[in-house]
């Protein structure tokens, strides 16, 4: 009788394991998953259009800006009457000054990165898949977000964009295997996704995200 009821005991837990063995299968083929992500957005770099002494700067890290506004002044001791306002800095773009690279009386360049900024409500994730997984994402493909500084928040996303190739063709040192001497590395292909609601979370570039999108097989 133990006999029989040791057998029973070890039938379930086999067919316990197998259970449970199946659903991970099926799990990770209706899902990926990657912690190699992270917010991002569309930095836009802030530069003189001519030469010159910063004599003001109007703003300060933090601050929100509008297009055009005029963000720092040059000398304009050297310019014409007609051409008085290419001495003024002034943002290309709505959004907010990530960082400050300028100081009055410091001399500057055109083409010189002085600001730079990003619009903050428009803040999306960068992600890298490995490339044995990229075939099974589409774009549309839900996404369940998690940023390590909010860890206990569940955010939504769904994949906007797939990248058209891998992140090494764009480095700038490429592999080459002129040596002779060759390791086979898995390639990643970068992929944006739009962030749907950021329930209020105060969500900077940069910032660690693990992603897990559901697929569709």
């Amino acid at each position: 009788m133990k006999k029989k009821i040791g057998l029973l005991v070890l039938l379930l837990v086999v067919l316990g394991g197998g259970g449970y063995g199946v659903k991970a299968y099926v799990e990770s083929m209706n899902h990926i998953t990657t912690d190699d992500a992270r917010i991002d957005g569309a930095l836009v770099k802030v530069s003189p259009e001519i030469a010159g002494r910063v004599t003001e700067v109007r703003i300060k890290e933090g601050d929100t800006v509008e297009a055009g506004e005029t963000l720092a002044r040059l000398d304009e001791k050297n310019t014409s009457l007609t051409s008085r306002d290419s001495a003024l800095v002034k943002a290309p773009a709505a959004g907010m000054i990530l960082k400050e690279f300028v100081t009055v009386g410091e001399n500057v360049a055109p083409g010189q990165r002085v600001f730079l900024l990003a619009n903050m409500d428009e803040l999306y994730v960068s992600a890298r898949i490995d490339e044995t997984k990229i075939e099974r994402v589409v774009v549309g493909d839900t996404v369940s977000l998690h940023v390590d500084a909010f860890p206990n928040v569940e955010l939504k996303g769904v994949v906007e964009q797939i990248g058209l190739a891998a992140d090494s063709t764009y480095s700038l040192l490429p592999t080459s295997n002129a040596s002779g001497n060759f390791i086979k590395v898995t390639q990643r292909i970068p992929i944006k996704i739009k962030i749907l609601d950021n329930q209020g979370l105060r969500l900077l570039p940069g910032m660690n995200t693990t992603v897990d999108i559901t697929t569709r097989g």
